[in-house]
């Protein structure tokens, strides 16, 4: 089993406000003119290089990251973004750079141990991955994403009894979490628990259609019609 038959969050979004989600042409412009007034403002930097990202403007992000950077040189939230972007631009080295400057300067930062341990697991550092992802849990209990993506690497690493535990919490604090249904489905059915299995996918089924998540949607799919040709074989 691979990574890429499990679903994770792999980096959620910065903290970009409702409003500004839904406008972020006109975040933009206040950003730009806020900086045409004050062109020394390292926050505004940070922020017109979240609303850039929103934007899918992942280099030009990046650019006012390092603006923001060169003025406020302890600035940890610039470097978390920055390492998003690079992650967005398949730059794996640097965002982890960057993800470790971040905890330099705020060791108990759980956004990006969640984050950095996404990347470590693309990277193939599977063991590196669960503590980031260990300590994510350790600084906040709640996190659900953690618990997800924690139970994705134990499937890799076969441990499939210890990554149910995982995503049963995760979906016992988001009980609409699709990802976490069809990832516990994948565990149970390498346990050899298929009914079980079936369920879960189910559940994943019914909420990726609701959530009009047509990739989840369409590797759910395959895994039943995969259940229904195994359980048709003599």
């Amino acid at each position: 089993m691979t990574i890429r038959d499990t679903h994770a969050y792999f980096l959620p979004e910065e903290d970009v406000t409702d409003d500004r989600k839904s406008n972020v042409h006109e975040a933009l412009a206040a950003y730009n003119e806020a900086l045409r007034l004050k062109p020394d403002y390292a926050e505004a930097y940070n922020n017109r290089g979240i609303v850039k990202r929103a934007l899918g403007q992942y280099i030009e992000a990046i650019a006012d990251y390092d603006r923001a950077l060169r003025l406020k040189p302890d600035y940890a939230d610039a470097y978390y973004n920055r390492g998003n972007a690079k992650y967005n631009l398949g730059q794996y080295i640097d965002a982890i750079f960057d993800y470790d400057q971040a905890l330099r300067l705020k060791p108990d930062y759980v956004k990006v141990y969640n984050n950095r341990g996404n990347i470590k697991s693309a990277l193939g550092q599977h063991i590196d991955a669960l503590g980031d992802f260990n300590e994510a849990i350790r600084i906040k209990p709640d996190f659900v994403d953690a618990y997800n993506n924690r139970g994705n690497i134990k499937i890799i690493l076969n441990q499939y009894v210890s990554a149910l535990v995982d995503y049963d919490q995760a979906l016992r604090l988001k009980p609409d979490y699709a990802e976490s249904y069809f990832n516990r489905a994948l565990a149970k059915t390498a346990l050899g628990r298929n009914i079980e299995a079936r369920v879960d996918f189910e559940a994943a089924l019914n909420l990726a259609q609701k959530a009009g998540n047509d990739s989840l949607k369409a590797h759910v799919e395959r895994r039943i019609q995969k259940l229904n040709q195994d359980a048709r074989m003599p």
